[in-house]
């Protein structure tokens, strides 16, 4: 059976649509009730160990499942190496509205 049926295996698939959904809107725009509650999504770490744990959560017996999962664990390891890599900044839709924006009468 390609997707056997269970509680936990329902629980799970819940899970990784809700979570899959959160990556698409993260991908693209962040709506502001997203960086209110999840701020680690507008980071390169917190991004990255997000999807490390997504991965971790399709990893399961299965060739599909171990190719899906391990791409989505390698994807968040480069999201961590990043962080630490100084001369990347993240891009715009990982920035809070106004963090590079200088402040009203001041001068740079």
């Amino acid at each position: 059976m390609f997707f056997p049926l269970g509680f936990r295996n329902v629980v799970v698939a819940l899970y990784i649509i809700m979570f899959g959904s959160l990556v698409i809107l993260a991908e693209f725009a962040l709506p502001s009730q997203v960086v209110r509650y999840a701020s680690f999504l507008m980071s390169f770490i917190g991004r990255g160990m997000f999807y490390i744990f997504m991965g971790a959560l399709v990893l399961a017996p299965g060739i599909i499942r171990v190719v899906a999962g391990s791409v989505t664990m390698l994807v968040g390891a480069i999201y961590v190496v990043l962080e630490f890599t100084p001369s990347i900044e993240p891009p715009s839709n990982m920035r809070e509205e106004n963090e590079y924006e200088t402040p009203v009468g001041e001068t740079v």
